[in-house]
């Protein structure tokens, strides 16, 4: 975070509030002009400028009508930390705050930071990203939403290469917000590239809904007490990374990856904790990976001493298994320990001699189609 005297004097306009009245102080002339309205005045900064800082002092500015940078090219819009510059949008005119890029005037190395925007939930859209590259939103606050940060692309362009870092995402009501983060790219066109680090989301309907997005990488996130932490659907949702991130306490599912196999595939899971006893994982999704996963598991195996009579197994995987495979440890023949029925989601079904130890693997593979390895 940069500091606020550093910060200030590198801005191309200041803004602050004053008894109802808001200020901007140009950064090069020092000319100061006034507006009742904090829209209209920042909106006319950006035009001014085409590109640079904005620098918003600590203060609460109410966000009229949507602030506007459609086609502008390395705007920064920062305050003074997301608990002293906040942005009221609970009466913005229309469903969105600030609006990035439009599908004909595409924007490039829009950045936003160090500040708070507050909404209405289920109404409300404080960020909306559309066709911007390079774009970046880092050490912010949303609160109370439709959508904290909506990222879409449509007919032109996709919004690539974005960085979304340490921001919180809080909503009001799991059943009336929709997503602190969605990442939607409009159908043929996509987002891609952007990474989302040390983000954390509460109360939301969807922590985070991906639908026509590639090659996203989430690292060191929280999904918490949300409906569901994770959705990757009902569409495209490929080559989705998520590295060190915990899901807790959400109400209906801690990850849902579903909407057709074909569509929802190559998702990645690495080091991820799911804390949700029961409500851990629905995948119907292709080629899903899931390794070292704490609370999701795809494989499980212990080793088990033989009665003589078919033993009822607990496997723990939550999914019936696809592969059961067994290993005599106690001397004689591996046939004599054997699957004697199916197994099920619960348990596997063995039969070995008396007090023969055997071990045993079960696995199930989240693949579309039978015989895929």
């Amino acid at each position: 975070m940069v500091d606020a005297i550093t910060a200030k004097n590198e801005a191309s306009y200041v803004i602050w509030v004053s008894g109802g009245t808001y200020y901007a102080k140009n950064g090069s002339t020092g000319a100061v002009t006034s507006n009742a309205s904090f829209s209209t005045l920042i909106n006319t900064c950006i035009d001014a400028i085409d590109s640079g800082t904005i620098y918003l002092k600590a203060g609460t500015y109410t966000v009229g009508t949507k602030i506007d940078v459609t086609g502008t090219q390395e705007i920064i819009i920062r305050g003074a930390g997301k608990y002293a510059t906040i942005l009221d949008c609970k009466t913005t005119t229309g469903d969105t705050a600030i609006e990035v890029g439009d599908t004909t005037d595409i924007s490039h190395e829009f950045k936003i930071s160090d500040l708070q925007l507050q909404g209405t939930g289920g109404t409300t859209t404080l960020l909306y990203i559309m066709c911007t590259r390079f774009w970046q939103a880092e050490n912010c606050l949303f609160l109370y939403f439709k959508y904290g940060l909506h990222l879409t692309s449509e007919s032109d362009s996709s919004s690539l290469f974005g960085n979304l870092q340490s921001c919180d995402f809080i909503g009001d009501d799991i059943a009336d917000n929709t997503a602190g983060l969605m990442i939607d790219g409009g159908g043929a066109f996509t987002c891609n590239d952007n990474n989302i680090i040390g983000c954390r989301f509460y109360f939301c309907k969807y922590g985070v809904q991906v639908d026509y997005g590639f090659n996203n990488v989430f690292l060191g996130c929280d999904f918490e007490e949300c409906d569901y932490g994770v959705y990757l659907g009902p569409n495209y949702a490929q080559n989705t990374s998520f590295f060190n991130c915990n899901f807790e306490a959400n109400t209906t599912r801690d990850l849902l990856c579903a909407g057709g196999a074909a569509n929802n595939m190559y998702n990645h899971f690495l080091d991820c904790t799911f804390r949700t006893a029961g409500k851990e994982v629905t995948d119907t999704g292709w080629y899903n990976r899931y390794e070292y996963c704490l609370g999701y598991k795809t494989l499980n195996s212990a080793s088990s001493t033989g009665t003589g009579a078919q033993q009822t197994i607990a496997h723990g995987l939550g999914a019936t298994p696809d592969r059961v495979m067994l290993s005599n440890l106690g001397g004689g023949a591996a046939a004599n320990a054997y699957q004697s029925a199916g197994a099920d989601a619960t348990n596997i079904y063995i039969t070995a001699v008396l007090n023969m130890t055997y071990y045993w693997v079960a696995s199930f593979h989240i693949l579309g189609e039978a015989g895929s390895p």
